[in-house]
């Protein structure tokens, strides 16, 4: 009976929101804050007493749902917060030559359905009282070797084709793309992740190797440099991996506990940006503005605004071109295999950072603005594909969520867990594609470092180790 009545609830939340969004005319209405606001509260609420329990003494808040919602807070509530308490011009924000303020009244209900989709598309899947097979489950025995070999010859190669020019000078990411190393920056992150996420599960269960540690050593070394070369999203991907893991397995996150890790990393992420923009980018350069980033600068003034106004900006898109018509999610899927999408949709971009770019900056801008994921899913198909899109995101990540608490001690789901927490986190300020990469990637790795051991089992004649079953 009670879940009956959530779901009620919910479908009420959802048809008021969009009567909002249909109904409301333009400009920035006070109650419409409050109101979205409310949704966003009663989603991250749901979320904070729905914490992992997966047996290791105490339950987890630090999961990619809790953490979408932050950045979601930072990126589509905050800055029209700060607009209704303390009067901040929304249109002083950035550097942009229009702010599209008058969208507010669209922004706010479609961020708060993309909100309450993800959180409606966790609980539709919520099991309760589910088996739990405790046996231990190691990594296969390729799977540090795999990491191992492709982080060692994917760092030679990216040094070796000019990869300290992203640590020369000032930063400047138009620069970093020309050069042509985005991709092996991009499954060097990815192996860093599934090498971290590997190697505190091996810690944890005391199952670690040479091998694993060799891997791991390189993994850290690529998280320094991405530090060096002022990639803080890559740098984070990497950070809220270990961090959820260890609250996870050793340290219980409490609330007070958590606002101040996210306090710090903010800080953190503004003292990163001011490292990069140094013409002098040591290791003790970038630590010394890292300690002490700019003063008196507030979130709503930060790169996180141009996402803001990002959302605000797609319905002017959509009213000047029209949608994609599906266009953004097809190509987003078709990326994950490299290739596909230029062979099918030719070498122009097919995403919606590059229109809501060249609406912001106009045609001759040198850079990019980035998209996120309302605008991403509003501009493909409009505003019930920002339902749908986030609602299978939600039904994605309980299904990964599910496994995991079936069976806790699996090295493989758990690593696909912290990924997926780690990818699910920074989804807001991306667009679909980003998290459906880093996933299926990670599944693909993993299945295949399995089938690599099976092929080594059956040549060799080597058994894996026997499996422990783990009380509680």
């Amino acid at each position: 009976m009670k879940r009956i009545l959530f779901i009620f609830f919910e479908v009420f939340l959802l048809f008021s929101l969009l009567v909002l969004f249909f109904e409301l005319p333009t400009g920035l209405s006070n109650l419409v804050i409050i109101y979205c606001t409310g949704v966003f509260v009663y989603a991250i609420v749901g979320a904070y007493l729905d914490p992992i329990k997966l047996g290791f003494g105490h339950a987890s808040i630090v999961n990619g749902e809790v953490l979408f919602y932050v950045f979601a807070y930072i990126l589509f509530f905050q800055p029209y917060l700060s607009h209704l308490v303390s009067s901040l011009d929304l249109s002083d924000l950035s550097k942009f030559r229009y702010e599209y303020v008058e969208n507010s009244n669209f922004a706010l209900p479609a961020s708060a359905i993309a909100v309450l989709s993800l959180h409606s598309g966790s609980r539709a899947f919520h099991r309760r009282n589910m088996p739990i097979d405790n046996n231990l489950k190691i990594s296969s025995p390729a799977l540090p070797i795999v990491l191992f070999l492709i982080q060692f010859i994917l760092i030679f190669a990216f040094f070796a084709d000019g990869g300290l020019s992203w640590v020369s000078g000032s930063y400047r990411r138009v620069l970093q793309r020309a050069s042509g190393l985005d991709p092996i920056a991009y499954t060097l992150t990815l192996c860093a992740m599934i090498t971290i996420a590997s190697a505190i599960f091996s810690l944890y269960h005391r199952t670690y190797s040479f091998t694993l540690i060799a891997a791991t050593a390189l993994a850290f070394f690529w998280l320094a440099f991405l530090l060096l070369a002022g990639d803080r999203n890559s740098l984070l991907l990497l950070i809220i991996i270990a961090f959820s893991a260890i609250s996870i397995y050793y340290i219980k996150v409490s609330l007070p506990i958590l606002l101040l890790c996210l306090f710090l990393a903010l800080t953190a992420y503004q003292g990163i940006s001011d490292a990069r923009m140094q013409q002098d980018r040591s290791l003790s350069a970038t630590i010394s503005a890292i300690l002490n980033p700019s003063q008196g600068v507030s979130i709503s003034e930060t790169n996180f605004s141009t996402q803001t106004i990002g959302v605000r900006v797609a319905f002017e898109i959509a009213d000047t071109y029209g949608f994609a018509n599906g266009r953004y999610t097809v190509s987003a899927v078709t990326s994950i295999i490299p290739g596909i999408r230029s062979l099918l949709f030719g070498s122009a971009p097919l995403n919606s950072s590059s229109i809501v770019g060249h609406t912001l900056l106009g045609p001759r801008a040198n850079h990019g603005t980035g998209t996120n994921i309302v605008t991403d899913l509003y501009l493909d198909l409009g505003i019930f594909h920002v339902f749908f899109g986030m609602f299978f995101f939600g039904v994605s990540w309980r299904i990964i969520r599910n496994r995991l608490t079936a069976m806790p001690h699996s090295h493989d789901r758990m690593v696909l867990f912290l990924v997926a927490t780690s990818t699910l986190a920074q989804s807001p300020r991306y667009g679909v594609a980003f998290p459906v990469r880093y996933i299926v990637w990670t599944i693909s790795i993993l299945a295949a470092a399995r089938m690599l051991s099976a092929v080594w089992i059956s040549v060799l004649g080597k058994r894996p180790r026997k499996q422990v079953t783990i009380t509680q």
